[in-house]
């Protein structure tokens, strides 16, 4: 929970934006959705952007429609806390640099980090800005598994 300037009013709930809505960012918007009946929540969508609208439409559950923004600079004018990456390697490409002036950025796509000088770039805008960067595991789930493996060399190739 992120601290309000002014902390007579208490803790106030994390500011996520999302970038993408295919599954994992249907099911990322629907948890913060449920945090929103909540007296006391952790975290707050302020936004959610996809490359392709037409999904929005598709997408079955009701949707606050107000949450909807047609451009990533759109999204960082309601200035988030963090912005939750869940598209594809190319949205950190194009627009990770713009996120970190704003605020903090969870990289959902590891695979735009292999690009060294992308990886290179946020590094330094990361540390000029002060803001963090976050980075999942990714697709390969049992990676840190087979790392475990490896090290006890119970992984033969």
């Amino acid at each position: 929970m992120r601290r309000n300037a002014d902390t007579t009013f208490g803790p106030q709930p994390m500011r996520i934006g999302l970038l993408g809505f295919g599954h994992l960012g249907q099911f990322l918007c629907a948890h913060f959705e449920r945090e929103r009946t909540k007296p006391m929540r952790d975290f707050d969508i302020v936004f959610i952007w996809n490359r392709s609208t037409t999904i929005f439409t598709k997408y079955g559950k009701d949707l606050n429609q107000e949450l909807i923004v047609s451009t990533v600079q759109e999204g960082l004018q309601r200035l988030p806390d963090l912005v939750v990456e869940a598209a594809h390697p190319d949205v950190i490409r194009i627009y990770g640099e713009q996120i970190l002036d704003v605020c903090d950025l969870f990289i959902g796509s590891p695979t735009a980090l292999a690009f060294a000088p992308l990886e290179a770039r946020l590094r330094k805008k990361s540390m000029e800005s002060g803001q963090v960067i976050y980075v999942a595991n990714g697709a390969f789930c049992g990676a840190d598994d087979i790392v475990k493996m490896s090290e006890r060399d119970l992984v033969r190739s």
